[in-house]
C-alpha cells in the first residue's frame, strides 16, 4: 500500500462508533472524509469526545470499494490494515505504520 492516498472529494469513509460494556454496537456511522490528514482530524476530534477511548470503535478508512486502506488507533497514529479481521473490524491493524501522508 502507498503511504499516499489520493482520490476525489467523497471516495474515503472513516467509520466512527461506539459500543458498551457488554460488547453490543451501541452506534455507528460512516463519514466522508477528504484525505487521510482529514480522516485524522475527525478521528481525534471522535476520539477526544468518548471517555478514554475505554468504547470507542472505529478509525478504520475505506475506500470507494468498501475496502479496508487503513486503521487509526485511538492516539491517531495510523496503520496499514492486516489480513485478519473479527467481530468489531472487517480488517485489524497490522504492525506497520504508515507515517507519511
Amino acid at each position: 500500500m502507498s503511504n499516499t492516498v489520493k482520490t476525489k472529494k467523497g471516495a474515503l469513509k472513516l467509520r466512527l462508533g461506539t459500543f458498551d460494556q457488554t460488547d453490543t454496537i451501541t452506534s455507528e456511522e460512516f463519514i466522508d472524509v477528504l484525505d487521510l490528514a482529514d480522516a485524522k482530524r475527525k478521528w481525534l476530534a471522535f476520539t477526544d469526545e468518548q471517555e478514554f477511548g475505554r468504547y470507542t470503535l472505529g478509525g478504520d478508512v475505506f475506500d470507494s470499494n468498501d475496502e479496508v486502506i487503513c486503521i487509526f488507533s485511538p492516539n491517531g497514529r495510523l496503520w496499514e490494515p492486516s489480513d485478519k479481521g473479527n467481530e468489531f473490524y472487517k480488517r485489524l491493524s497490522s504492525d506497520v505504520e504508515i507515517v507519511d501522508f
